[in-house]
């Protein structure tokens, strides 16, 4: 599916979901984005992330939230965490 959406402008999309993320610092948004992957790896699952990254749940929390709201999906719903996850596996 993947390959499918790169042959089919889903790098273009991917950057556009992303795009509201470029005013931050390099190092914020790779952090971010990292801090995303890992939390995605995990199904979702908060205590097993952020054990991984080594920050507290609630600070994953706050940062997806934050991430969320900066690209206008709600990653609470299964749909946007799967178009998040498209858009970082496309990045």
């Amino acid at each position: 599916m993947i390959g499918l959406l790169a042959r089919s402008g889903g790098r273009e999309a991917s950057r556009r979901l992303l795009e509201p993320l470029r005013d931050r610092p390099a190092g914020d948004v790779d952090e971010l984005l990292g801090a995303a992957r890992v939390w995605l790896g995990h199904n979702g699952a908060w205590d097993p992330a952020a054990k991984e990254l080594g920050i507290h749940r609630h600070t994953l929390r706050a940062r997806m939230a934050g991430l969320g709201s900066a690209i206008g999906l709600d990653l609470d719903d299964f749909a946007g965490r799967a178009e998040l996850w498209a858009a970082l596996q496309l990045s």
